[in-house]
């Protein structure tokens, strides 16, 4: 298992404890291929990254994962974590009040004629792009919404 690996299955073992952790019980809980050195390292590189937190000081230190939905970036905006500025402005559009949204009506004739694999909604270079879009980093990785930024 590579280093990227092993800090995914770090990551998710912290996300599933309900209380912070002590060290020693994580490393129980990862099992053989994890030493503590390596977790230390791990934890103290996700604390810098503000994905996991430390609780106590020395023995008494436990950890767990930081739930916090928003961050500040370094012009002082508040982002929503881990996603882009795109991502952003799409998720402020559809967070706003319905009356705030302007009406779309539907062309019930084009959303008929549709035929799955015969005609496409998108031009070819949007399919692309989008294909092209939600490609995995790494083919080993597991299918799911890791993001390598997080």
């Amino acid at each position: 298992m590579n280093t990227r690996s092993k800090k995914l299955v770090l990551l998710h073992q912290l996300s599933q404890e309900g209380l912070p952790v002590p060290l020693k019980d994580l490393l129980e809980k990862l099992g053989k291929g994890f030493t503590e050195r390596s977790v230390r390292r791990y934890l103290t590189q996700m604390i810098t990254e503000g994905i996991v937190e430390r609780v106590g000081e020395r023995r008494a230190s436990r950890y767990r994962v930081v739930e916090r939905p928003f961050r500040e970036n370094n012009e002082g905006q508040v982002q929503r974590y881990c996603f882009s500025k795109q991502s952003q402005k799409a998720i402020e559009r559809v967070s706003c009040p319905i009356y705030e949204r302007r009406p779309t009506a539907y062309n019930e004739e084009w959303l008929n004629s549709y035929r799955p694999n015969v005609t496409f909604y998108c031009p070819l270079a949007i399919r692309r792009e989008l294909a092209a879009a939600g490609e995995r980093l790494n083919q080993h990785d597991p299918a799911g919404t890791y993001d390598p930024d997080c």
